[in-house]
């Protein structure tokens, strides 16, 4: 068989994104034998084939076009075990499963299926990914090469893979060169081996005790997501409004948005010219009362009165610049409803509205707007670990001192009222003795607890204050800065009327100031970062939290 070399770059943006945990190495399964002893790379290499043999009929390279599209994981990418038993309309075989359509492929072309069966029966975390040029597949004419790639791959060392063709051709790739898209088997490094979601959305590594959400359910949610941001566009719209719009708002709490007959013109992410609407118009009245708050783990929480005639209330969601949709609807006896499986770090805006037995719409309430975490709400932040390097060490201890003593202070707003408060409200708080040996240049491990942090009750941000207790006195004065993150309609910047200040003594010196947000990584403000960066005058300092 004559071989020809292409050039294939298969760099994925998925995991360029993903901060792993210390303790959570990356998925890599050993080349073992899995059956008939063949190895693990053997027999994705045997799928690859006969991926690349059945991509001869457009109906499943369409279909496959359409499932990687779906992103379930966030990026172009689809276990197999979510598709195997789905339905397709091929062709030569009738409509068949996607896996008993690949198996009278591979039985048509004299290859054995067996071994590729038992070892799909038992892998929960098979992937077919499109990692390039996903926007530039054209299932009607284009046919992509399918490559079966080794579970030792490592990227970026010129690592020769197999890649198979339209006629099931071998042809040897390289990462260099390529232009057009192409399809990897492989393991998946978002979804475990137990078939649990590993990694969110926005690449956060979910630690092993914390994955409660199972890959089908992600890619459920995912399908019914997409079909109801594509099939329910008419539906009201919550307008972005402009500081200014917003502030004349605020005492419009029982309005909606509405908008002419016919589809509403989108643009810039709003509904364009929508109009207002009074409660009283209609037959039921909204909600009197609406609140939306961070839950769990990736789960915000919906409350709301009840309304007298009420059999049902419609739940909408908008998130980014998407047009509000429904969300669900849930019976006239609830109050209350957990959106789960939410991206960090993602806010959406939320509203509901009743509907009675003959089918009349109250007015949507106000959009509340709230942000997804991985705190649990109500718990207390954790100081995990701090760093602090050789220079950070010779400015705070000096050269010679054997040891450090680290104290902290905090300031959030109470709500409502928003009074400035301080954590601890006298002084400061130490987090004890350190050798150098224990802290200079290398992570150490404080286990500190702050106060409980409930945004029901607390801004949606705290400031955080360190300093190094160098000697006794109170000479130096340190300031908190005034603005908090709350939430009103939207979460909102606002500023308080008074700055917590403490003492210190001459000879202590502060890390700076750290900004703390509800919905930021543990790590700080982004997938890259390695802690929070606190700001001595000289060398660095870093910090972790956790709950």
């Amino acid at each position: 068989m004559k071989r020809k070399v292409i050039g294939i770059c298969l760099l994925l943006a998925l995991f360029s994104a993903c901060q792993k945990e210390p303790d959570l190495p990356e998925i890599r399964p050993e080349p073992s034998a899995v059956g008939n002893g063949l190895t693990t790379d053997v027999i994705h290499n045997t799928l690859a084939r006969i991926v690349a043999l059945s991509l001869e009929d457009v109906n499943v390279r369409a279909f496959l076009h359409e499932e990687i599209g779906r992103e379930f994981t966030g990026d172009y990418d689809i276990l197999f075990e979510l598709i195997k038993d789905k339905e397709i309309s091929s062709g030569k075989f009738g409509n068949v499963s996607f896996s008993a359509y690949l198996e009278s492929v591979a039985a048509e072309k004299g290859i054995d299926f067996s071994p590729v069966s038992d070892y799909l029966n038992k892998c929960k975390n098979l992937q077919i990914s499109c990692p390039v040029y996903y926007n530039d597949w054209d299932p009607a004419s284009t046919v992509p090469l399918v490559i079966g790639l080794p579970v030792e791959y490592n990227e970026g060392e010129g690592m020769p893979v197999k890649g198979y063709d339209l006629g099931g051709g071998e042809n040897i790739c390289y990462e260099e060169d390529i232009t057009v898209p192409v399809l990897l088997v492989r393991i998946a490094e978002r979804v475990d081996e137990e078939g649990m979601m590993r990694v969110d959305p926005d690449g956060f590594v979910i630690p092993e005790e914390e994955r409660f959400v199972t890959a089908r359910e992600a890619y459920e949610y995912t399908v019914q997501h997409m079909k109801s941001a594509r099939t329910l566009q008419a539906e009201p719209v919550i307008e972005v409004l402009d500081n200014l719009e917003f502030a004349e708002r605020l005492a419009s709490r029982r309005s909606m948005y509405t908008y002419p007959e016919g589809k509403p013109s989108v643009g810039s992410g709003k509904i364009l010219d929508p109009g207002l609407k009074s409660a009283a118009a209609t037959a039921i009245s909204a909600p009197s009362t609406f609140t939306v708050h961070p839950a769990g783990p990736y789960t915000i929480q919906l409350n709301w009165s009840q309304v007298p005639g009420a059999v049902s209330y419609e739940i909408y969601r908008q998130y980014m610049t998407y047009p509000n949709y429904l969300l669900a609807t849930v019976g006239g006896d609830q109050i209350n409803y957990y959106d789960q499986y939410l991206s960090i770090g993602s806010k959406y805006t939320y509203s509901i509205r009743a509907i009675d037995g003959s089918g009349n719409a109250s007015p949507l309430t106000n959009g509340l707007e709230s942000y997804a975490s991985w705190r649990n709400n109500g718990n207390r932040d954790v100081i995990d670990k701090i760093f602090i390097d050789s220079d950070c060490w010779k400015w705070c201890c000096g050269l010679f001192d054997g040891k450090i003593e680290l104290q902290y202070k905090t300031s959030y707003l109470t709500i409502p009222g928003n009074t400035n408060t301080a954590y601890p409200g006298v002084g400061v708080n130490s987090l004890g003795q350190k050798t150098k040996d224990q802290q200079r240049n290398k992570w150490c491990y404080y286990n500190h607890y702050l106060f409980p942090w409930d945004v029901r009750t607390k801004s949606y941000s705290y400031r955080f204050i360190m300093v190094e207790d160098d000697g006794a006195g109170d000479g130096t004065t340190i300031k908190f800065g005034l603005t908090f993150k709350v939430q009103i309609f939207k979460i909102v910047d606002i500023s308080a009327p008074l700055s917590i200040e403490f003492k210190i003594a001459d000879k202590d010196e502060s890390f700076g100031e750290v900004i703390i947000q509800y919905w930021e990584r543990k790590n700080g403000t982004s997938a890259s970062t390695d802690g929070y960066n606190l700001m001595p005058d000289h060398g660095d300092a870093r910090m972790y939290l956790k709950q």
